[in-house]
């Protein structure tokens, strides 16, 4: 990659990054192009040498946070580890990727309505596209420790897919709607990890 097609990269970021804040803080409704190029030092006519219109930055933020959510996905490759090792560490990812894209997520939870419908309905397919994803590969996850004897085998593996699942979005909804304090999510992935694990792994006889 050369020094322009770098610089022209870097400048989009930062143009995802603060079209991301203003949609949070305004609502994307509110936010104009104009609004956008103010927050990154570029003129209108600058601006849009880079993006048609907020509607395409939306959509690139979008596939950014997918494309960014394959490297949670890139530890559930297979069952190298041990279960415990692999709860852990999964609901640790999911953390520090909600973390990172913690506004886009609350703009998509409290302020979505604002979007152009057919916009809503292609970002409302992504996500239902990558819940499914996830659950399938926790699912072939669970059913690997159930082969190898570490996870209990009377709950069929695509249920204990979908509990690890559900319990790592249950838990990033919770946070965004403010149910939980920042300083707080560290330890409340780690409990329910362990909860998770408690009620999964095979107990030793006796």
């Amino acid at each position: 990659m050369d020094r322009k097609t770098r610089r022209t990269e870097q400048t989009r970021r930062e143009i995802r990054e603060a079209a991301a804040r203003l949609f949070f803080e305004r609502g994307f409704r509110e936010v104009t192009m104009a609004d956008i190029g103010r927050e990154v030092g570029l003129s209108a006519g600058s601006l849009y040498y880079y993006f048609p219109n907020k509607e395409e930055i939306l959509r690139e933020i979008d596939s950014e946070c997918l494309k960014r959510a394959e490297t949670v996905f890139e530890s559930l490759a297979g069952a190298g580890q041990d279960l415990e090792t692999t709860v852990l560490g999964f609901l640790k990812a999911v953390y520090a990727f909600a973390r990172e894209h913690r506004e886009y997520f609350l703009f998509l939870t409290r302020m979505v309505s604002s979007v152009d419908p057919d916009l809503l309905e292609r970002i409302t397919e992504n996500r239902l596209g990558l819940y499914e994803t996830l659950r399938k590969r926790l699912s072939a996850l669970m059913r690997a420790y159930q082969q190898r004897g570490e996870a209990r085998r009377d709950v069929e593996p695509e249920d204990l897919g979908q509990m690890l699942a559900g319990l790592a979005h249950a838990l990033m909804f919770a946070w965004f709607l403010g149910a939980y304090r920042d300083e707080e999510m560290p330890r409340k992935f780690e409990r329910f990890a362990r909860m998770f694990l408690d009620g999964v792994r095979v107990k030793e006889a006796g």
